[in-house]
C-alpha cells in the first residue's frame, strides 16, 4: 500500500510539473534560457498552410454577402422613397 501511494504521489507531482511549464508557453513555443532568463520562443518549423477548397468558399461567402447587402440597401432606398412620395411601393 506505501508503494502505491508513493508511485500515486510522483504521478501527481509529475502531472503538475508538466502543466505548468506547458501553461507557461503559449502553442507553438517552447521555453528556452536567454540571458539568465527563461522566456517563450517560438518555433519557427511551423508551416500553415492554406486549403484552396477553403479560401474560394470564403471568397464565394463574401461575394454573396456583398450582392445581399446591395440588394437590400437598394430595397430599403426604394422603399423609404416609396413613403416619403406617398405613393404605393410595387
Amino acid at each position: 500500500m506505501k508503494i502505491r501511494s508513493h508511485a500515486l504521489s510522483s504521478a501527481l507531482v509529475m502531472l503538475t510539473s508538466i502543466g505548468a511549464s506547458a501553461a507557461e508557453c503559449p502553442p507553438g513555443s517552447s521555453p528556452h534560457t536567454v540571458d539568465g532568463a527563461i522566456k517563450c520562443i517560438l518555433e519557427t518549423s511551423v508551416v500553415v498552410v492554406v486549403d484552396p477548397e477553403w479560401l474560394v468558399a470564403g471568397g464565394v461567402v463574401i461575394a454573396l454577402l456583398v450582392i445581399a447587402t446591395v440588394y437590400l440597401a437598394t430595397q430599403v432606398r426604394r422603399l423609404a422613397k416609396g413613403l416619403r412620395s406617398g405613393g404605393r411601393v410595387v
